[in-house]
């Protein structure tokens, strides 16, 4: 949601491939010919949304989440809100990378590197965008 939401705001509007390309390029040059620190690669596990509400607002969170398909709790309620608040209608779930082989060689030898603690290449380029877009910085 953030990497959309920068993208539709941004003044001058980059579009999302060229954003992503810009992370996994200053990303993935910061790793090269350095000793990794695994912090480097730390990223959000996903949407964590904590409500605490009166019991009324509680049974009419329960009763939209029951009578929504897509819903699995509360708090996907409230992301699905703010989102079509904010604008965002079409909330990828997943980003499909038009250059990525330019990027593969890199990623897959930092996913097979002990050092570094991504799994999959998905969690390079979450940790390149979260970098990027300094969602670290954000949390603080």
């Amino acid at each position: 949601m953030l990497l959309e939401l920068t993208v539709s705001t941004s003044g001058s509007e980059p579009s999302r491939t060229e954003l992503v390309d810009n992370a996994l390029e200053a990303f993935l040059s910061s790793t090269v010919g350095t000793e990794l620190d695994p912090g480097q690669f730390e990223t959000t596990t996903g949407i964590d949304v904590t409500i605490d509400c009166d019991p009324v607002l509680n049974r009419i969170l329960e009763l939209v989440v029951q009578g929504d398909d897509h819903a699995r709790d509360s708090g996907d309620v409230v992301t699905t809100a703010i989102a079509e608040h904010i604008g965002i209608t079409d909330v990828m779930r997943t980003l499909e990378i038009e250059a990525f082989e330019r990027y593969r060689v890199i990623v897959e030898t930092l996913v097979t590197n002990e050092e570094c603690p991504c799994e999959t290449p998905d969690d390079v380029v979450q940790a390149a965008l979260e970098a990027y877009l300094d969602v670290q910085q954000i949390e603080s």
